[in-house]
């Protein structure tokens, strides 16, 4: 590597100290920003919020935050999942949700510290792909929309083949038309009242890939991708209704 190219690298690799440890690590490139100064990764972990708040955060309502997250660590201490979903299905596993139904809270696991909710707390629940609402749930109602996989059975319904199921396979592989519609983001959406840092929690992750002659793979991996989050969806609603 040439030495202008080495020291172009050093330069984005610059790091100062974190206002709240002073301790070095802070990263120039995609910091976290609180009250006008970036933290350090360690210290950034230390925050749940969401990310609109950051900007306008003053350094003394950073510190009640942290103070906040400390309650929540002994929140998480005590708690006993008597639940579990994993939110990604088998094979995509990467957080799940967590009930502890004796103390009326819940979870979603997969990074440090998540922030423990009452149960009590939500409002609306609602799964999406992309931005097509999947199914949505409320105290006393739901909505109900229908996915690109639904739609592509419901065309399949009316197409005259011998065998269906084979139909449906190769009407993903050799339509263009479908592929292009298959979801990007899965995301489960949890609306909640009376938290001072969150008015919606977002559960996001990339969908399943559409892998080229391979519709009958895809089907399967979405199936499983999309299932956890639906089962959480209807999990939280007997709680709405409770």
């Amino acid at each position: 590597m040439s030495p202008s190219l080495t020291n172009a690298f050093k330069n984005l690799d610059t790091k100062k100290a974190c206002p709240l440890c002073g301790g070095e690590g802070v990263p120039l490139v995609d910091a976290v920003v609180v009250a006008g100064q970036p933290l350090c990764r360690r210290c950034a972990t230390k925050v749940s919020m969401e990310p609109s708040r950051l900007a306008d955060l003053t350094q003394e309502q950073l510190e009640e935050h942290l103070a906040y997250r400390k309650q929540n660590m002994q929140k998480l201490q005590g708690f006993a999942d008597t639940y579990e979903c994993p939110l990604f299905g088998e094979d995509f596993e990467l957080a799940s949700l967590l009930i502890d139904e004796a103390a009326g809270t819940f979870m979603i696991s997969g990074i440090p510290n998540p922030p423990v909710f009452s149960l009590e707390q939500i409002t609306e629940v609602t799964y999406q792909e992309d931005d097509r609402v999947i199914r949505r749930v409320w105290k006393g109602g739901r909505e109900e929309g229908s996915s690109v996989m639904n739609d592509l059975v419901e065309y399949d319904k009316d197409y005259d083949a011998i065998d269906y199921t084979l139909n449906f396979f190769l009407r993903l592989d050799i339509g263009k038309k479908w592929r292009k519609k298959l979801p990007h983001d899965l995301t489960l959406k949890i609306k909640l009242k009376d938290d001072p840092y969150w008015n919606e929690y977002v559960v996001r992750t990339d969908a399943p890939t559409y892998h080229n002659q391979q519709a009958e793979r895809y089907v399967n991996d979405y199936n499983r991708a999309t299932g956890g989050f639906l089962e959480a969806v209807d999990t939280l609603e007997s709680y709405l209704n409770a």
